[in-house]
């Protein structure tokens, strides 16, 4: 009786399951998800799926579902579709049969380009080819290589659309063979394969290799995507030609080149893409298929383009509107940058562009000077009568009384007295313990610069004349009469020439002894910004038609002249690279203009919004990193530079980026 109770206990009831997607007799695509609902008395374990009778896949979670890849199927075909289900105790049930029809919306990919690598290659050399293919739905591909040896890949990793993939092989024998790629996308859709590209195999026969190439030869500096040549030279011991490959340092290395007689020189060209240093060096291989150890390498710097912004550092009032910034702007050793803006403030910002303090005046007093470094602290003076000395972390050094307004801008010698032009017509020189002289200079903004040997002290003056003062007393060493006022600024070359423009349209040439000019240069417009010198002596200045000129000191004559077409614009810099830059005023917009110093062909320029006005043009500034500054009504801009300051006897207003307008002066400091 115990056995009959038990038998009676046995499930025999089947699971019941039926296809809920797709239904029957409809279209599908490439891609199919293929569900069912399955019930049972007690509980269902699985589900399997199948196709055309062949085992799909199984799910054994509600709701019952499995992908179905139908893309290598061929359009307009019916394919079948059904399920069974099964319980705990292996009962099994069976779906109705689904038919549907495939309809592929999918393209298969474009033929592939024809593969890219060696021309020749010797036995058991392992060679790299690339290809790259398009799908026209942007679909990923896959690259596989048909190596013409009866060989042929396996199929790439899946690669974005038009990305190029590559492949390493390996030829066993001697002969020419046609190797060519084919694609295939996520869908299993393959294309057409490619034109061949024919590689030659030489059978290797050992020897003496080529001696190892010279280090390669070519630019040292670059920026990204720019096109650059390298070039290699080595010898054969056997006379036998050469081929080279070069190894970038970026990851990548050259195709071998074409053979060449030994001892003669090849050049290939490389772009960068990325910023950083990288390692060119190459190597050789003869006809015998012997290679030579690589060579030296040579340091290439790829720099970031000179014309992209760095960053922009603004300062918002309570109303969180931008405050101006005014005049130009000083670099200290310690990497600070230094500017003023309206409402008295000193800024004090990081080469990352970010405020690392910022001084204020007591009521507000305006700054009437541009910032200039010696000792570590900021100089500048305000509204107030006073000059102070400003720590990088916005606490006051030193706070001396003047007497009056400065105008342009502060110049220190190597001994810390500093000289500035007052607006009662004198220029003044102080120390730290206070007023040393005084001396009339007939008024004017002209900025004081000191010869190399700390000396003189050169201004100019509204009374039209060109100032040298003895830099310990004060005393005249000697003047010059122009033609008109001289708002200019000098610029002192290295075998101590004096240059300086003139409201008569004319740029002058001075002996540091006095005397007569040793020439002047006519600009046939006034000449009211600073000179700047680059190594080779030739001086760049703009005169108030905007027109940038490039005057030669030893003929004296024009080596060419630019345009700007602006309504003012500043004195210049230059980078050791030869580019110079000016800021040009367009109204309610300016602009960064960077001029080729070998022709005045233009470079690039970059527009400032907000708009100077222009008592308060600001000359670019050139630090000891290469960055470029420049400032507008709206803020401090920084951009990307090109190259360190211009090694030269004067490649910026006011001499250097701390701005002391000190002939003797470092160019990262005193």
């Amino acid at each position: 009786m115990l056995f009959l109770g038990l038998s009676c206990l046995v499930d025999k009831e089947r699971p019941e399951v039926q296809i809920t997607y797709p239904p029957n007799g409809t279209t599908v695509g490439s891609e199919v998800s293929v569900s069912a609902d399955a019930t049972d008395n007690r509980s269902v374990t699985k589900v399997e799926f199948f196709i055309d009778g062949t085992f799909l896949d199984s799910s054994k979670t509600r709701p019952y579902s499995c992908q179905w890849i139908a893309a290598r199927l061929p359009d307009s075909t019916t394919h079948t579709i059904y399920a069974r289900a099964y319980d705990a105790a292996h009962n099994e049930g069976m779906s109705q049969v689904v038919a549907v029809t495939i309809q592929h919306g999918n393209s298969p990919p474009g033929q592939p380009s024809a593969p890219a690598g060696p021309t020749s290659t010797w036995t058991l050399d392992s060679c790299l080819f690339s290809a790259r293919a398009t799908d026209p739905d942007q679909d990923s591909v896959g690259i596989r290589f048909d190596w013409g040896d009866g060989v042929v890949s396996n199929w790439s990793p899946s690669v974005l659309s038009g990305q190029t993939v590559q492949m390493a092989h390996t030829f066993s024998l001697a002969d020419t063979f046609l190797v060519r790629a084919q694609a295939e996308d996520k869908w299993g859709s393959v294309s057409r394969l490619s034109d061949p590209c024919t590689v030659t195999v030489f059978e290797r026969h050992p020897g003496t290799p080529p001696t190892t190439p010279d280090k390669p030869t070519g630019t040292r500096e670059t920026q990204p995507g720019i096109v650059e040549a390298f070039s290699a030279r080595t010898t054969d011991p056997g006379g036998n030609h050469v081929r080279y490959e070069f190894d970038w340092g970026d990851g990548t290395y050259s195709l071998w080149s074409r053979f060449v007689p030994q001892g003669s020189t090849y050049s290939d060209t490389h772009s960068f893409a990325n910023t950083g240093s990288f390692g060119v060096r190459a190597r050789a291989q003869n006809t015998k298929g012997d290679s030579s150890s690589w060579s030296d390498t040579l340091i290439v710097s790829v720099l970031p383009r000179d014309t992209a912004l760095k960053w922009i550092y603004a300062y918002l009032d309570e109303s969180f509107d931008s405050v101006p910034f005014m005049g130009t702007v000083a670099a200290s050793p310690a990497g600070y940058l230094h500017a003023v803006s309206v409402r008295g403030l000193l800024h004090t910002i990081t080469q990352e562009g970010q405020r690392r303090s910022a001084y204020q005046t007591l009521e507000n007093a305006e700054f009437v000077c541009p910032p200039m470094i010696w000792n570590d602290l900021a100089w500048v003076a305000a509204h107030d009568t006073t000059l102070r000395a400003i720590r990088v972390n916005g606490t006051r050094a030193f706070a001396l009384p003047i007497r009056g307004d400065i105008l342009g801008s502060l110049a220190c010698d190597g001994n810390g007295r500093i000289f500035f032009n007052c607006d009662n017509d004198s220029l003044y020189c102080y120390d730290t313990l206070g007023w040393r002289w005084a001396a009339y200079t007939g008024g004017g903004a002209s900025s004081p610069v000191i010869t190399a040997d700390d000396a003189l002290v050169i201004v100019g003056g509204d009374d039209g004349r060109i100032h040298a003062f003895n830099a310990d007393n004060g005393s005249t060493a000697w003047t010059w009469v122009c033609g008109g006022p001289v708002r200019s600024s000098a610029a002192i070359g290295s075998d101590g020439t004096i240059y300086i423009g003139s409201d008569d349209g004319s740029l002058y040439a001075m002996r540091p002894d006095g005397g007569a000019p040793l020439w002047q240069y006519p600009a046939n417009s006034p000449v009211a910004t600073s000179p700047v010198i680059d190594a080779a002596g030739i001086i760049y200045f703009t005169s108030d038609n905007g027109v940038v000129h490039a005057v030669n000191p030893t003929t004296h004559l024009s080596v060419w002249t630019h345009p700007l077409n602006s309504d003012g614009s500043s004195s210049g810099a230059l980078t050791q690279n030869g580019v110079l830059f000016v800021k040009a005023l367009y109204g309610a917009a300016d602009s960064l203009i960077a001029l080729n110093t070998l022709d005045g062909t233009g470079r690039w320029s970059a527009g400032l919004p907000g708009g100077t006005e222009m008592e308060l043009v600001c000359s670019p500034l050139i630090d000891q990193y290469g960055t470029i500054y420049i400032t507008t009504g709206t803020g401090v801009y920084a951009f990307w530079g090109q190259g360190l300051p211009a090694a030269s006897a004067w490649p910026m207003f006011q001499h250097d980026p701390q701005r002391t307008g000190n002939a003797s002066a470092k160019q990262g400091g005193m």
